[in-house]
């Protein structure tokens, strides 16, 4: 059921992310994308080859093909570590040109939540970094706002139980849950 619920995300994700590509970048947009790419790592990291993927979702296009087929090459040559980072470094590129150009949205937007959910991410995103690169709790703990240190502690548990890609994987789920809010 979960893979399932997975597949669907991806399916709207890749057909969303096809109209959203030709705007300005957005909150919303910049989420779309980096849901899609989270999904697709996620998936890859279950075990789901290519033509399974593809045979789930008859409807996908071309294009999406090409974008998943290019993303299982990009894991299989760097890593998911390697592409979990490059995909949250996008995603965090991507909503600082969404702030560059539209600035903070109004808390009653709907680009709000997407304004909230990348930032949720971008500090998930710094936290596992610092974890990676060596950073121990006494470090990185006192850096982190005190209303999001039992975070970083529940990161470095996931870490400490199921290695980076687990602390990867849990980021990539609570953006997901954080964009169907």
């Amino acid at each position: 059921m979960r893979i399932k619920s997975a597949l669907t995300v991806l399916l709207f994700c890749l057909t969303t992310l096809q109209a959203e590509a030709k705007q300005k970048k957005t909150y919303q947009s910049c989420s779309v994308l980096a849901s899609e790419v989270f999904t697709g790592i996620q998936l890859y990291s279950k075990g789901i080859d290519l033509t399974t993927l593809y045979q789930t979702l008859p409807d996908i296009s071309e294009k999406a093909k090409l974008r998943l087929k290019s993303l299982y090459a990009n894991i299989e040559k760097s890593g998911l570590v390697e592409t979990y980072s490059q995909a949250n470094a996008q995603y965090s590129q991507c909503s600082k040109s969404a702030f560059d150009s539209f600035g903070k949205p109004p808390k009653t937007s709907i680009d709000y939540l997407f304004y909230m959910c990348a930032g949720e991410n971008k500090l998930r995103y710094e936290i596992i970094l610092a974890i990676y690169l060596g950073g121990t709790k006494e470090q990185i703990i006192p850096q982190v706002h005190a209303g999001r240190r039992d975070l970083a502690l529940y990161l470095y548990d996931i870490v400490e139980k199921n290695k980076i890609e687990g602390a990867f994987d849990f980021s990539a789920t609570e953006l997901k849950r954080c964009l169907n809010q």
